[in-house]
């Protein structure tokens, strides 16, 4: 068990997670042999929580189940039940979110604050798949309110985690939007460019994904500003924010086709506007290839419309040019009603 032990914390100082893990199973399953129920809590907890920050397909649910069962019967087991509860109903909430595990994790959530522990990683990540969830059933209310408590824990922490930022705030941003029928642009407009500034500049072969969707979102916003009282539609086809890594040699390509895709007809009846992002590459006959949906918002079928004109567009032979410079290119289309 201690040279597992020993072991596992030496991957962790390494920041091998794989070889953490491996060796953080062996330490608890040596402890559980042993009936030395204190360590075996202990080390159960800490595997679940390695699992559930760095490993998001592992089985957090038995070490974390078992972490609870103990800490409820073993003298001084070096964990308090609140902290055990907690990871083990999260992780049963994601294994399997329903109605009963949200309550049980949102009671967990509740003797963890009553018993005034300091924040920690499950608690800000219970916020966050509540967040997620509330999402998922169009309760923006809820969703506002998770990413807000989600934040807070973040701040608390002192995390350093990019892309759980952006993610938070992505959430918070759509649901400002969509709660207030796009009125509340300016408040969203501060969580999109926190997203910016989290993720910094991105590389054409490598985008965010959470980058794009946030452009996305951006784009929604100015086009519902711009359609405030109008009657027709159009697409507008805008640039987005530049890229790194594309090599500086590249010439603009020349189109021979490159028609704007039509407006959903139902959502033009509707009055709906949205943003979508586009990402394809062109052969060097100049037609484009691997043509895929890379965001769209704020509902589905605006993507699909775009992606459908992109896979029309016709460009002139390109041979010789490499694929660095026709591969991952993206279009960015705003559906908007028109003035």
């Amino acid at each position: 068990m201690i040279q597992a032990y020993k072991a596992y914390l030496a991957a962790l100082d390494q920041g091998d997670i794989v070889t953490a893990d491996r060796e953080g199973e062996k330490a608890w399953k040596a402890a559980e042999e042993a009936n030395n129920k204190k360590y075996s809590a202990i080390l159960a907890y800490n595997l679940a929580e390695l699992r559930l920050r760095y490993l998001p397909h592992a089985d957090v649910k038995t070490p974390a189940k078992r972490a609870f069962v103990l800490t409820k019967t073993a003298d001084n087991p070096g964990l308090t039940v609140q902290s055990t509860q907690l990871i083990f109903g999260l992780s049963a909430f994601m294994d399997k979110p329903n109605k009963n595990t949200r309550r049980s994790l949102k009671w967990a959530m509740k003797a963890y604050d009553a018993a005034q522990l300091k924040p920690s990683y499950p608690v800000f990540r219970s916020h966050f798949e509540l967040m997620k969830d509330a999402s998922y059933n169009q309760d923006w209310r809820t969703t506002r309110a998770e990413a807000k408590a989600a934040l807070d824990v973040y701040k608390a922490l002192e995390m350093n985690a990019p892309s759980a930022l952006a993610s938070v705030k992505l959430f918070d941003a759509s649901a400002v939007l969509i709660q207030s029928d796009f009125k509340n642009i300016r408040e969203a407009e501060e969580d999109l460019q926190a997203i910016f500034d989290a993720l910094g500049p991105q590389r054409y072969d490598h985008p965010n994904k959470l980058f794009l969707a946030a452009w996305a979102w951006g784009q929604a916003a100015k086009a519902m500003q711009y359609s405030r009282h109008t009657s027709k539609g159009r697409i507008l086809d805008t640039s987005l924010p530049p890229e790194t890594g594309r090599p500086e040699t590249c010439q603009p390509i020349n189109w021979i086709k490159k028609e704007k895709p039509q407006y959903p007809p139902k959502m033009l009846k509707k009055g709906y506007v949205g943003a979508a992002i586009v990402q394809y590459s062109l052969g060097q006959d100049g037609v484009p290839k691997e043509v895929n949906l890379a965001a769209e918002v704020p509902m589905t079928k605006f993507g699909k419309y775009a992606a459908d004109a992109v896979r029309e567009w016709r460009a002139t032979p390109m041979p010789g040019v490499p694929s660095a410079c026709r591969d991952y290119i993206k279009a960015n289309f705003i559906f908007m009603l028109e003035k």
